[in-house]
């Protein structure tokens, strides 16, 4: 499934830091199902505005889009965050 996120007033670093988080807590989370551990990953795609080249929040969230198939294409459980894809 995918999902959009919105965070308001949050530049790349910082965005980067809050992916590195997401991924560690994803990682740590345990889940069972009839007695079965599942493994639970994520990929994670981002971009900060203004510091992008997009008119519209459809060409914003076109750009997260392929910034997220970019980080399935390096494997599981990878981000691209960033204007350069």
């Amino acid at each position: 499934d995918e999902f959009v996120v919105s965070f308001y007033g949050m530049n790349e670093d910082v965005l980067k830091n809050k992916v590195k988080l997401i991924q560690q807590k994803v990682k740590e989370f345990k889940f069972k199902f009839d007695n079965t551990a599942i493994k639970v990953e994520l990929s994670q795609g981002g971009i900060t505005y203004p510091n992008v080249e997009a008119k519209t929040i459809d060409e914003l969230i076109s750009i997260a889009d392929k910034n997220l198939y970019k980080a399935k294409e390096k494997g599981r459980n990878n981000a691209v965050i960033g204007q350069d894809i």
